[in-house]
């Protein structure tokens, strides 16, 4: 329904917060960047990840944090 659509200003606002995001993205390391996609646009566990990646659960949790971190930092300086 036409209540349930986001306003203009919460579109607009969307759109500059993906965009803030995806140029954060840039400045992570490659590996990072696969491991923060992986689990946050295609919706994979961290195991899952290990698994497809051959690395540990734990450097995908070292890189999720480093990618959560560094978006973070950027996203509220921006």
């Amino acid at each position: 329904a036409i209540l349930d659509a986001p306003s203009a200003d919460a579109e607009v606002a969307g759109r500059q917060l993906l965009a803030q995001v995806r140029s954060a993205l840039t400045q992570l390391s490659p590996q990072c960047q696969r491991v923060f996609r992986m689990h946050k646009f295609d919706g994979l566990s961290h195991a899952e990840i290990a698994t497809a990646l051959g690395i540990s659960r734990r450097t995908v949790e070292k890189h999720m944090h480093t990618a959560l971190v560094n978006l973070v930092k950027r996203v509220e300086r921006d």
